[in-house]
């Protein structure tokens, strides 16, 4: 497994982090205003298959984003969300933490969609200052982004 350093940016120049919105930790897009560009690494885990989970630093530990099934009552199957898991060792993610690449001809951008079926795309609310990510199941929704690596580790 490959271990890499990124900034993720969204299309719209903000950058992609997890910040406590409300009480509850939620992958976003926020405009960098100063601080360190530290707070805002995101570590990449990439697979032999070239699905990727991502790792967001938070001063308890490592969160990645998972999607999960969510049922309701009224109605029958399935719905699903993005939420963030801490996990210590990164052997114990699953595919529902595994994303992948998709074009949107979009020229660097690209989307990102689960590995899981069915897929889901990560789309961002709209709104000028904080962007809350969560999934949707039409790639129209997709939020583009794009990443600028700096560090690579090779990981057994």
């Amino acid at each position: 497994m490959d271990i890499t350093d990124h900034l993720l940016t969204s299309k719209e120049g903000q950058f992609v982090t997890v910040q406590n919105i409300f009480g509850k930790l939620n992958l976003c897009t926020v405009p960098r205003q100063g601080g360190e560009k530290n707070d805002l690494l995101v570590q990449i885990h990439t697979d032999d298959e070239n699905q990727l989970a991502f790792s967001f630093k938070q001063p308890d530990g490592h969160y990645f984003p998972k999607v999960v099934s969510i049922k309701s009552v009224r109605q029958s199957g399935s719905q699903y969300k993005l939420q963030l898991e801490k996990i210590d060792n990164p052997t114990d993610l699953t595919k529902n933490h595994r994303f992948e690449k998709f074009d949107i001809k979009s020229s660097e951008h690209y989307g990102l969609r689960s590995v899981v079926e069915p897929k889901q795309y990560l789309h961002a609310t709209r709104s000028k200052q904080i962007r809350v990510i969560d999934i949707s199941e039409r790639d129209s929704d997709c939020v583009a982004v794009t990443d600028v690596c700096i560090s690579n580790k090779q990981v057994s």
